[in-house]
């Protein structure tokens, strides 16, 4: 913006004095008649005015509607798997994958503070290391001892053990289909008369060979057990190098402080469960990090931030107003557009339910600077005229082309995929378009109402002033201002007002 500045101030002047040194200058096409379009309404200015005031009123109603929305998963792209994914989480789950991190020094200080998070209702669940490792191993280790100590001893192969008598076998099955029967589980009743059934069946050899066989097969299994227990039955208390490096890594420093993860409940993007997490893990552990605590304040960082720069941007805005100007009035009145330009924009956003978010917060220091251009070019065109107000072609599509132009510059972000984008793209439309409106249609009514008394100016001040509207609509009435005009031009002026003397 500095290099268009100082291009507009240095080159452009240049070019237009060396194409008025030439013919090209004498034939100048006729501006697009955008003041006759508003001309009629300067004829009613009062109605003109109460109207469009009214109807910024209603609209300005929807101001109450606005609210932030601090999610960032409505500024990604449609579509975007991570994104579903989450949300998938969020509905069927109700838990997120962010957590809270929280550091202890030591094994203890951990787990008090994990017991003191899970008693808190925004507390889902938490992660650690620490607990896979007992506490009371000086009570089991004796037991552990005693255990290796009576499984030292394991034979290789399980010992034949005796097949007891196929008559002791069927009163055995006989009682417990009894005991079935009398506790109502018929089912298995069922099934034991039907093994019964098939032993009777069964040679005596072949019911001995098989009885046999379940008998070894199931010691074979328990002496299995047995030598994996006795592995396992090892008196020294575990340690962290026993579970796996990259187990161990993520929970443990190297200075052997323990880390905790924090899950919250619920939807942990919305900014009142957010805001209650973040509350309940700084009320145990005010030094607790991690994404949530990370997305909160920045999301306030953020809207604050935007909101001081807005501020500031105002300040100096008004107060490059007034400089301009060396006139209060003048300068507010320029800043009429804007101002009635930003609260229409905020009542159509709250009407049309259109939230202010991390991306779009940004439209409020732009929406400042650019609004505020269309009062200044109508307030100097007010002040260069004497009598009734009326806006002058070239201020009209100045404006007019200054704030299309921009519009599309910003719209054309409504159709990027990055939602953040498109919500930009939409408030800095509505907003330039609000401006335009209260440029072209209310600030004019009430300069027209203003000036519906003034002095219409004498003759020769006429044809001065005409002569000066060839400099433009910003030129100050200082003729040492004004820059030469083609000498053929400058003739025909000065025959005119001799007649209009002699006349």
């Amino acid at each position: 913006m500095l290099i268009c500045c100082l291009a507009e101030l240095l080159i452009l002047p240049a070019c237009i004095v060396l194409m008025d040194r030439r013919q090209i200058g004498l034939r100048m096409p006729e501006p697009l008649a955008v003041h006759q379009w508003i001309e009629p309404l300067l004829q009613m200015p009062r109605r003109v005015l109460f109207a469009t005031v009214g109807f910024t009123i209603l609209i300005g109603l929807g101001v109450t509607r606005l609210w932030y929305d601090h999610n960032l998963l409505n500024l990604q792209a449609d579509g975007l798997e991570s994104v579903e994914l989450e949300q998938r989480l969020l509905t069927e789950c109700n838990q997120s994958v962010w957590y809270a991190v929280s550091i202890a020094d030591s094994r203890e200080e951990l787990l008090a503070r994990k017991e003191q998070l899970l008693k808190l209702g925004s507390i889902e669940r938490t992660e650690e290391i620490v607990s896979l490792l007992p506490a009371d191993h000086e009570v089991k280790q004796p037991i552990i001892a005693r255990i290796q100590q009576q499984l030292a001893a394991l034979p290789e192969r399980p010992p034949l053990i005796p097949v007891d008598r196929p008559e002791e076998l069927g009163r055995s099955l006989a009682a417990l289909e009894t005991f079935f029967v009398e506790n109502h589980y018929a089912s298995s009743a069922r099934k034991i008369e039907q093994v019964r059934d098939a032993l009777r069946r069964l040679p005596l050899s072949d019911c001995y060979a098989m009885l046999s066989q379940l008998q070894q097969q199931i010691a074979g299994d328990l002496l299995s057990r047995l030598y994996a227990l006795r592995g396992m039955a090892d008196p020294e208390p575990p340690k962290l190098t026993d579970l796996p490096a990259s187990l161990v890594h993520r929970f443990v420093g190297q200075h052997d402080r323990h880390l905790l993860k924090i899950f919250g409940r619920g939807n942990i993007w919305d900014m009142g469960a957010l805001s209650q997490f973040v509350q309940d893990v700084r009320s145990v552990d005010p030094r607790a990090t991690g994404n949530p605590l990370q997305a909160y304040e920045a999301s306030h960082e953020m809207k604050h931030s935007y909101e001081i720069s807005a501020l500031y941007a105002l300040v100096i805005v008004l107060g490059l107003l007034w400089f301009d100007f060396r006139n209060l009035k003048y300068a507010l009145l320029a800043a009429v557009p804007l101002g009635l330009g930003v609260l229409q924009m905020f009542g159509i956003m709250g009407l049309l339910n259109m939230p202010l978010n991390p991306a779009n917060m940004i439209a409020l220091p732009l929406i400042l600077g650019i609004g505020v251009d269309y009062g200044v070019h109508l307030i100097h065109d007010y002040r260069e005229q004497r009598g009734r107000f009326t806006l002058s072609p070239s201020t009209a599509v100045a404006v007019l082309v200054d704030s299309l132009t921009t519009i599309v510059g910003f719209g054309a972000m409504m159709i990027a995929s990055h939602r953040g984008l498109q919500s930009l793209g939409r408030i800095l439309t509505i907003g330039i378009s609000c401006c335009l409106f209260t440029s072209l249609v209310m600030l004019p009514a009430l300069l027209a109402w203003m000036s519906w008394n003034r002095n219409e100016p004498a003759e020769d001040d006429a044809q001065n002033q005409e002569a000066l509207s060839f400099a433009g609509p910003h030129t100050r009435r200082d003729h040492t201002s004004v820059p030469p005009m083609p000498v053929e031009r400058e003739a025909a002026l000065r025959g005119e007002k001799n007649v209009a003397r002699a006349a």
